[in-house]
């Protein structure tokens, strides 16, 4: 099952995971598939991850268009920007969106 623990509610092996909820980075290729419509994201697309947790603290990424990701209801929980890895990376004109 994926979803978002608590810190609480994980194994063992939770000091593996990643310490994020959410990534953004423009789409390295074409090869990914959007989690939300299931459409290819485009090369150099702007794409979001909700990272997704399973009960030993594992995260999958489950990228996402922009478009998509916030339709996602995981994406409720975000609290800021602060919690989107790599944010400061994007290109200001895709920090605005």
């Amino acid at each position: 099952m994926l979803k978002r623990f608590h810190d609480h509610e994980l194994g063992e092996s939770a000091s593996r995971r990643v310490s994020y909820h959410c990534k953004v980075d423009y789409a390295k290729s074409s090869r990914a598939t959007c989690h939300g419509c299931e459409q290819n994201i485009d090369q150099g697309e702007l794409r979001l991850a909700l990272m997704l947790q399973d009960d030993e603290g594992y995260k999958s990424t489950a990228w996402n268009h922009f478009e998509c990701f916030w339709k996602d209801p995981e994406t409720r929980k975000l609290e800021g920007t602060h919690e989107i890895y790599d944010f400061a990376k994007l290109k200001s004109s895709d920090r605005k969106k």
